[in-house]
């Protein structure tokens, strides 16, 4: 399945914080985190009332707190089925 440039970098970056954050999976809550980075999805959800900041900053603890962080083994986090 062929998807965009910009879905592509999305998804790159959620694997990327998954891996920083030591969480062996990249699931939803890292995708969404990456998309509050995308100008044309920050906007997008700035127009359905979302402040971006307040999402990034729940999503961060989120992440942090409710996510098992594993050793790191060297492997990349691999993206959920849900993604």
């Amino acid at each position: 399945m062929k998807i965009s440039d910009d879905l592509q970098i999305s998804l790159t970056v959620a694997v990327s914080e998954a891996g920083r954050m030591g969480h062996e999976y990249a699931g939803l809550e890292h995708l969404l985190y990456a998309l509050t980075f995308d100008d044309e999805t920050a906007e997008v959800l700035q127009h359905a009332g979302a402040d971006i900041d307040r999402v990034r900053e729940t999503l961060t603890e989120y992440l942090a707190e409710e996510l098992e962080s594993l050793e790191d083994d060297g492997r990349q986090p691999r993206l959920t089925l849900g993604v």
